[in-house]
């Protein structure tokens, strides 16, 4: 029986990839050398990094991709396990669970190239993605969205092991330096534009992937988080319905419940249990977020005193949106609850408040990472709407 495909950007889903690191097979195109080293150097990372990893969010037993076809938009493809749309295969890259093969296009590696500061990097997330891909297979996935949850999987997937190369966990000599600020942005710009992705409809679409905001949050939760475990609420999601909060727009985490007072957001997701995020909008003072958010903290906590851990911390600015955060502890009458509170605004005084917290006292350090973690990667998930 032949199966469909996924494909990374508009069309299909991609997984080959080389059988113990052998060499690619080639019909009827050959990459350049430097593209053959860097996607041999990809693979034997990959196999490396998750057979590794695997056995972190499954029980069964890792298997490499069959072997790895190259092709580009002159050259097309010949697929014998998978239903092939005609054109479906130009400009993209595709794993096909039928015969476990990852169908790699250069051309695709080259338009990413000219819009990074490390050119090699394209290749690496798009060979990335589509390994995770082939985890889900060999994992027996089964998703409530078939395509996009598997897309938005694999986006996390691969930030994990991106983060996990920065991070120097596995050796990739052929990547050399990169920003992982830079990975974010590229899979961002695979989305796809144009679709009203609040509407459920879309969601069920053969070939959909997401949009921007989906899929930069996506891979922001696995880089972040570095924990492929979290990628597993992509199989749970149901469509994510983007959120007006304020003069900004809000795309949840997956597999999220949403109650809402006024302009509050009290949200719950199974990527983060135990966790409560609550979004609102807030007017500050102009300027940088760390003066704004340290502004903001008295108003914000009301007649519920909380005591600060620590120092407003300033952090990178993403598309236009200056950052800060700052760890608390709150006394309320129901119990101790603990923290994590995120300000991202533009400067004017136009602001978003994250509040990630959890029941209990203030932690030791080490016992703030899943705050800070589910905090900044839906930092990624934010964009003015103004």
């Amino acid at each position: 029986m032949r199966r469909s495909i996924a494909a990374l950007g508009s069309g299909m889903v991609l997984s080959c990839l080389l059988t113990a690191c052998a060499d690619p097979v080639s019909a009827p195109f050959t990459p350049d050398s430097a593209t053959e080293q860097l996607v041999t150097q990809t693979q034997t990372a990959l196999e490396s990094y998750w057979s590794g990893q695997l056995a972190t969010f499954s029980s069964a037993p890792f298997e490499a991709p069959t072997r790895i076809v190259f092709y580009d938009d002159e050259h097309e493809p010949v697929v014998e396990g998978c239903a092939l749309a005609p054109g479906d295969w130009k400009g993209n890259s595709f794993y096909c669970p039928g015969d476990g093969v990852l169908y790699l296009n250069p051309d695709l590696f080259a338009a990413l190239a000219d819009q990074l500061k490390t050119p090699a990097l394209g290749g690496v997330v798009v060979h990335a993605h589509e390994f995770g891909h082939h985890l889900a297979e060999v994992d027996g996935a089964s998703f409530v969205t078939p395509t996009i949850g598997g897309e938005l999987q694999s986006d996390c997937y691969a930030g994990v092991f991106l983060s996990a190369v920065q991070d120097g966990d596995v050796a990739l000599p052929a990547l050399g330096d990169f920003d992982l600020y830079d990975a974010m942005q590229t899979i961002r710009r695979l989305g796809t534009e144009g679709v009203d992705w609040d509407d459920h409809l879309t969601w069920f679409a053969e070939g959909a992937h997401g949009g921007p905001a989906e899929r930069a949050y996506a891979m922001a939760l696995g880089v972040i988080s570095k924990d492929p475990r979290l990628c597993q609420a992509y199989e749970l999601t149901a469509p994510i319905d983007t959120i007006s909060v304020g003069a900004f727009r809000f795309t949840p985490p997956p597999a999220t419940t949403d109650t809402v007072f006024g302009q509050v957001h009290l949200m719950r997701s199974q990527a983060f249990p135990d966790l409560m995020l609550t979004v609102s909008p807030r007017q500050v003072r102009p300027g940088p977020a760390g003066p704004a958010l340290d502004g903001l903290l008295p108003a914000y906590f009301g007649g519920v005193p909380a005591q600060r851990i620590g120092a407003v911390e300033d952090f990178v600015t993403m598309d236009g949106l200056a950052s800060a955060s700052q760890r608390y502890q709150q006394d309320a009458a129901a119990g101790p609850r603990h923290g994590v509170l995120v300000l991202a605004t533009r400067g004017t005084g136009t602001s978003i408040v994250l509040d990630f917290s959890a029941a209990g006292p203030s932690p030791a350090d080490e016992g703030w990472e899943d705050l800070g973690n589910a905090a900044f990667a839906s930092l990624w998930g934010v964009y003015f709407d103004g």
